[in-house]
């Protein structure tokens, strides 16, 4: 299977120059996740995280996935900007150094103003954020020494931002979930951080329904 995929998806043309060759391969692997269901993209995580393993994916391709992610001087559509993060953190699964050096890009594209205009991309951007510190059987593979954040780090201040959206998006119930189980990852406190934040949310919520009770009253 996986020979298969390097024939059909990673191996462009003998023609090609060493950057378009790279090119095509990124442009390939985001377009495998196009339309993806959950369970094809666990499987293109076993399949992306094995070829990286392996030496198959170069640091050029690399490259050209966190410019697609990162560009914001010409458009980019939102399913390819998408496919580059999931396409990412796929790969961080094998080797974490992959988003542990782009952590300002990820908070400036997936957790500014382009991931709270499309919360599917501030959502992959958490679950590759999550990567940082592998987990389980993964943290085993990898061999990375995992190192928590305190509470006050930037990455975990705008994880708590990005959960503390308003929004009225059903899409924003899977940001809050990828955005808590990363800050659970990263974070040497996590209950204190999420406390914080329930706290926010619910007095935010009964102070608007104290101001809009006089309102209902009359």
């Amino acid at each position: 299977l996986i020979e298969c995929y390097k024939r059909l998806f990673f191996e462009a043309p003998d023609s090609y120059s060493e950057n378009d060759a790279a090119n095509y391969i990124a442009r390939n692997m985001i377009s495998l996740t196009f339309g993806a269901t959950p369970a094809e993209l666990t499987s293109l995580e076993q399949l992306l995280s094995t070829m990286m393993k392996a030496n198959h994916i170069t640091p050029l391709v690399v490259t050209k996935l966190w410019q697609v992610y990162g560009v914001q001087k010409r458009e980019i559509s939102k399913s390819q900007r998408r496919g580059a993060i999931i396409v990412l953190g796929m790969l961080a699964t094998a080797k974490p150094e992959i988003v542990v050096g782009e952590m300002e890009t990820m908070l400036r594209i997936g957790l500014g103003s382009l991931g709270r205009s499309d919360l599917q991309l501030a959502k992959y951007t958490c679950i590759a954020l999550r990567r940082i510190n592998p987990t389980g059987r993964q943290a085993k593979e990898t061999n990375v020494q995992t190192s928590k954040l305190p509470n006050n780090h930037t990455v975990l201040m705008k994880l708590a931002a990005i959960i503390e959206v308003e929004s009225d998006n059903k899409e924003w119930y899977g940001v809050a979930e990828q955005a808590i189980s990363a800050i659970y990852t990263l974070s040497k406190h996590p209950d204190m951080l999420c406390s914080e934040i329930l706290r926010r949310k619910t007095k935010h919520v009964f102070q608007q329904r104290t101001a809009m009770t006089p309102e209902v009253e009359q």
